[in-house]
Protein backbone atom coordinates (compact mmCIF):
# COMPACT_ATOMS: atom_id res chain seq x y z
CA UNK A 1 0.00 0.00 0.00
CA UNK A 2 1.05 3.24 -0.46
CA UNK A 3 1.47 6.28 1.87
CA UNK A 4 -1.68 8.13 0.22
CA UNK A 5 -3.98 4.94 0.33
CA UNK A 6 -2.60 4.31 3.79
CA UNK A 7 -3.57 8.24 4.82
CA UNK A 8 -7.21 7.59 3.25
CA UNK A 9 -7.94 4.54 4.84
CA UNK A 10 -6.46 5.81 8.16
CA UNK A 11 -9.30 9.07 7.49
CA UNK A 12 -11.88 6.54 6.52
CA UNK A 13 -11.30 5.01 10.03
CA UNK A 14 -11.29 7.96 12.14
CA UNK A 15 -14.88 9.44 10.14
CA UNK A 16 -16.29 5.96 11.01
CA UNK A 17 -15.42 5.69 14.00
CA UNK A 18 -17.00 9.88 14.69
CA UNK A 19 -19.99 8.22 13.22
CA UNK A 20 -20.46 5.66 15.81
CA UNK A 21 -19.38 7.50 18.65
CA UNK A 22 -22.38 10.33 17.82
CA UNK A 23 -24.81 7.12 17.42
CA UNK A 24 -23.72 5.80 20.14
CA UNK A 25 -24.36 9.60 22.18
CA UNK A 26 -27.57 9.84 20.89
CA UNK A 27 -28.96 6.57 21.64
CA UNK A 28 -27.49 6.92 25.17
CA UNK A 29 -29.71 10.54 24.61
CA UNK A 30 -32.44 8.75 24.02
CA UNK A 31 -32.58 5.71 26.44
CA UNK A 32 -31.87 8.21 29.02
CA UNK A 33 -35.10 10.32 28.56
CA UNK A 34 -37.28 7.13 28.01
CA UNK A 35 -36.23 5.74 30.96
CA UNK A 36 -36.54 9.05 32.82
CA UNK A 37 -40.02 9.52 31.59
CA UNK A 38 -40.78 6.05 32.89
CA UNK A 39 -38.75 6.74 36.56
CA UNK A 40 -40.98 9.68 36.96
CA UNK A 41 -44.13 8.15 35.88
CA UNK A 42 -43.08 5.35 38.28
CA UNK A 43 -42.48 7.74 41.07
CA UNK A 44 -46.00 9.88 40.98
CA UNK A 45 -48.04 6.15 41.19
CA UNK A 46 -45.92 5.91 44.56
CA UNK A 47 -48.84 7.02 46.34
CA UNK A 48 -50.98 4.71 44.36
CA UNK A 49 -48.89 1.83 44.93
CA UNK A 50 -48.74 2.46 48.62
CA UNK A 51 -52.05 2.48 48.62
CA UNK A 52 -52.47 -0.45 47.02
CA UNK A 53 -50.74 -2.37 49.41
CA UNK A 54 -48.17 -3.14 46.32
CA UNK A 55 -44.84 -1.03 48.57
CA UNK A 56 -42.39 -2.99 46.44
CA UNK A 57 -43.11 -1.87 43.00
CA UNK A 58 -41.32 1.11 42.69
CA UNK A 59 -38.31 0.00 44.43
CA UNK A 60 -38.49 -3.07 41.62
CA UNK A 61 -38.28 0.07 38.80
CA UNK A 62 -35.86 1.20 40.39
CA UNK A 63 -33.99 -2.13 40.57
CA UNK A 64 -34.45 -3.08 37.45
CA UNK A 65 -33.17 0.85 35.88
CA UNK A 66 -30.00 -0.08 37.51
CA UNK A 67 -29.51 -3.45 35.23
Amino acid sequence: MTEHELLRLKEEAEQANETKSHFLAQMNHELRILLSAIMGYAERRKLWFDCAGLQSAPQTCRRIARI
